[in-house]
C-alpha cells in the first residue's frame, strides 16, 4: 500500500466489549503506527 495513501476505518462493535468508536481509533492508532494515513468515520 502507498504511504501516501488513507485507510477509512469503520468497523462495527465488537460485541460488548468495544465500542465501534474505540474500535476504529484502536485500528486507526495502528496504521497510523505504520506511518499510514487513517481517518475514522462513524457508519
Amino acid at each position: 500500500m502507498a504511504r501516501d495513501a488513507l485507510v477509512l476505518v469503520a468497523p462495527d462493535d465488537f460485541k460488548g466489549t468495544l465500542s465501534a468508536a474505540e474500535v476504529a481509533g484502536a485500528l486507526a492508532r495502528g496504521l497510523r503506527g505504520a506511518s499510514l494515513r487513517a481517518e475514522e468515520s462513524r457508519v
